[in-house]
């Protein structure tokens, strides 16, 4: 009785149907077992998160972004936070300084490459045809690609953020620098070419690329490190060297998005057809270029949920462009 306020158009007789199908149909997929409680239970949930979804709704929207990113292609569902943390593990900046540096950079390269590859996996193939990320008609059809975009772009954020969060202490900034170039390395070691551009991405952003007198007390060798990183994902001759790399690259692996968006802009854009007419040309470099990302989304990394560096890596925070810029 206490459930029919939640669902007045589920009736008793209707339960006992759902119950009855949900046991047959998961007996027969799963091997499972549905008791009635469990169903409520689950009923509960629904009604639990969908209550969280519309209280987050109506919160307002800061997320920041790239200077290049539309502020149109991010929604509040696509982002629905976790779960709350117990109150010992509450997010605090406080928090994810302590995860950065109590937690192995290994670690944490293989939770961003868990949490990262979440997102690629959901990219579907119509979200990359027709330019779609960039048309606004278009915009539909790409909510898990502009997920993705957003999710980079936020990341790039978090690692500046790291530094700057170290305060005025020149020789923390320095070892919170080292810390992310170590993560970056170990990112490539895991061929997470995406987070490690993110990487590459916050440690450029002005306000930590200005901090010279911070970069004197950065090892010689991370400097050397980050240097190789820088190389490997140049924009020089159109990511030859990514490219090159990428080829030669075995699955698991997650490409730059960002790199793929570009090859898909040049094709569309290079191969016009005429009014009426079908450019095959265009379909068949488009259909390669699909079946390249297609080729990593269908690898899996085999790692392991590791609580509670996980958790803080999934609920980041990170400052805005001007607020980074302002305490650097």
């Amino acid at each position: 009785a206490s459930h029919a306020c939640y669902f007045p158009k589920i009736e008793k007789k209707f339960l006992g149907q759902f119950h009855a199908f949900l046991q047959q149909t998961m007996s027969s997929i799963f091997h499972l077992s549905l008791e009635h409680d469990e169903i409520l239970k689950y009923l509960d949930q629904l009604k639990e998160r969908e209550e969280r979804k519309t209280q987050w709704l109506n919160t307002p929207f800061s997320f920041p972004l790239l200077p290049h990113s539309d502020p149109s292609l991010g929604t509040r569902e696509q982002f629905l936070p976790p779960l709350p943390l117990p109150s010992s593990l509450s997010p605090t900046a406080d928090g994810f300084l302590r995860v950065l540096f109590f937690s192995s950079a290994e670690e944490i390269a293989r939770q961003l490459t868990l949490i990262e590859y979440g997102y690629f996996k959901n990219i579907k193939p119509v979200e990359l045809l027709d330019c779609a990320w960039s048309a606004k008609k278009l915009y539909y059809r790409g909510a898990a690609l502009r997920q993705n975009i957003l999710y980079i772009n936020r990341r790039g954020y978090w690692f500046a953020s790291l530094v700057m969060l170290q305060g005025e202490d020149l020789s923390l900034r320095a070892k919170a620098i080292e810390k992310i170039i170590d993560i970056g390395y170990h990112l490539l070691k895991l061929q997470n070419f995406a987070t490690l551009m993110a990487v590459l991405a916050g440690l450029s952003l002005t306000a930590v690329h200005r901090l010279k007198k911070t970069f004197e007390y950065v090892s010689p060798a991370a400097k050397q490190r980050l240097a190789a990183l820088q190389d490997i994902m140049s924009p020089e001759k159109s990511y030859k060297n990514y490219r090159k790399r990428l080829r030669a690259t075995r699955t698991p692996a997650i490409p730059y998005i960002g790199v793929s968006l570009t090859d898909l802009t040049f094709i569309a854009q290079g191969n016009q057809a005429e009014t009426g007419q079908i450019n095959l040309t265009t379909h068949l470099l488009s259909f390669k270029a699909l079946q390249k990302i297609h080729h990593f989304q269908k690898s899996v990394y085999h790692i392991d949920i590791s609580e509670p560096t996980h958790t803080f890596l999934l609920s980041f925070p990170s400052l805005s462009e001007e607020d980074l810029y302002a305490i650097s």
